[in-house]
């Protein structure tokens, strides 16, 4: 930009920052840009500049091509009247290593803290709200070198934890098929949009006591969070399901408001207001990701002295489940072993078919599983009486016990086995 009209452009540099990053420009900027060479080419650099924070990963500088045209491009321009030196905003990370056109740098230097800081960026004019795979990160789409952009789609394919920075403070798990998005408009970052399946929220760390700042609309209902744990669950069209497991909630549906605390569950249907609160167990919040996963392992552990089916509990999560562990009257455990001509055995786990003692269950009667401490049994597979062949085997675990700590039925993979 020439000296000779500097202070009529000093007042662009945010709205060029916003066309560089791919926003149309106003048409008052437009005009402007077809008589201003130096502002075009000022766009330009910008441009150039733009496509380089797309790419930050991390605390990754700028490609050395990028920061030598941008220094150059930049060399002669006159610094801003009465301005002082640009003070690094207060969040960790490193300040950038290079200068911007001073009519843009105010404008520029919040969304190049963005993409260059280690870590995702919290909430600003056009920025991220910062967030983090907690867990499942492999799983989840839509989060960005600089966190989750609003308006942006976060979608999980299996069981993911994502934390979500100031001003949310909350820690979210997503369900698998789960779609969330945080609007752009009004307090973006603040609500959570559930577009599909289902979310656990609870607030994360800093969250200001003793209500969380989260929002979370599903369907026709909206729930605002007063400091709580709870689960939304999409069920079809605008009818949800809300879990609460501890704390209070503010349930909005068709005009109507209903204030419930945990542990309870609220059916919401499509056009009606807020059902009645039923009686739950404050799990039951939980019970559709915190559950266990089972495999099924084969191994030769005697060189050859016979086949052993390993069975392994894990948690689906990175937390603790109490479950229901074998017991010699009720084993919980069923192998599957289909052949292709006799069809379908089922032969429930006895006692006298384990190689080693089960693990042992707590006073309560539960094992606490964890990813450090999974449960594993092992089956001498000549045990489960199968003529001669091959068949495809799969493990069944089944915890319907009423008042048990975690109910349900999970199936493993197929191992194939060769009976002699």
């Amino acid at each position: 930009m020439s000296a000779g009209h500097t202070s009529a452009c000093e007042d662009r540099g945010a709205d060029l920052l916003v066309a560089a990053r791919g926003g149309a420009p106003p048409a008052d900027l437009a005009r402007h840009l077809e008589s201003c060479g130096g502002c075009r080419e000022g766009l330009e650099s910008l441009r150039a500049f733009a496509r380089d924070l797309r790419l930050a990963r991390g605390d990754l500088r700028p490609r050395a091509a990028t920061r030598a045209a941008v220094v150059a491009a930049t060399a002669a321009a006159p610094a801003p009247r009465g301005a002082g030196p640009l003070a690094p905003p207060a969040r960790r990370g490193r300040p950038i290593p290079f200068a911007l056109p001073a009519a843009v740098a105010a404008a520029a230097a919040a969304a190049v803290w963005v993409a260059l800081r280690p870590g995702p960026s919290g909430p600003g004019a056009g920025g991220a709200v910062e967030a983090a795979a907690l867990f499942g990160g492999p799983g989840l789409s839509g989060i960005g070198p600089a966190g989750l952009a609003p308006g942006a789609v976060l979608e999980s394919s299996r069981v993911a934890g994502v934390r979500l920075g100031a001003p949310v403070h909350a820690e979210v798990v997503l369900g698998p098929g789960t779609r969330i998005r945080i609007p752009a408009e009004g307090d973006a970052g603040r609500r959570l949009v559930l577009l599909a399946g289902a979310i656990f929220v609870e607030p994360g760390p800093g969250a200001p006591p003793p209500a969380g700042p989260v929002s979370v609309a599903a369907g026709d209902l909206e729930v605002e969070d007063r400091g709580a744990r709870f689960s939304v669950e999409r069920t079809g069209g605008g009818a949800a399901i809300l879990r609460v497991a501890t704390g209070v909630v503010v349930a909005r549906s068709a005009g109507a408001e209903r204030t419930v605390s945990g542990p309870c569950r609220v059916d919401v249907p499509e056009g009606g207001p807020p059902g009645e609160p039923l009686p739950a167990e404050a799990s039951d919040a939980t019970a559709w990701f915190a559950y266990p996963e089972i495999s099924l392992s084969l191994a030769d552990p005697r060189g050859g002295g016979g086949a052993v089916l390993a069975v392994a509990l894990t948690p689906s999560f990175p937390g603790e489940i109490p479950i229901a562990p074998f017991h010699e009257r009720d084993p919980l455990f069923v192998l599957v072993a289909t052949h292709p001509e006799r069809g379908r055995t089922e032969v429930a786990v006895a006692p006298r078919m384990l190689l080693a003692p089960p693990p042992a269950a707590g006073p309560d009667g539960a094992f606490l599983l964890a990813p450090a401490r999974p449960y594993r049994i092992e089956v001498d597979a000549a045990s489960l009486g199968l003529p001669p062949g091959r068949y495809r085997v799969a493990a069944l675990y089944s915890a319907s016990r009423p008042g048990g700590p975690w109910r349900g039925s999970r199936a493993s993979n197929e191992v194939e086995l060769e009976v002699r």
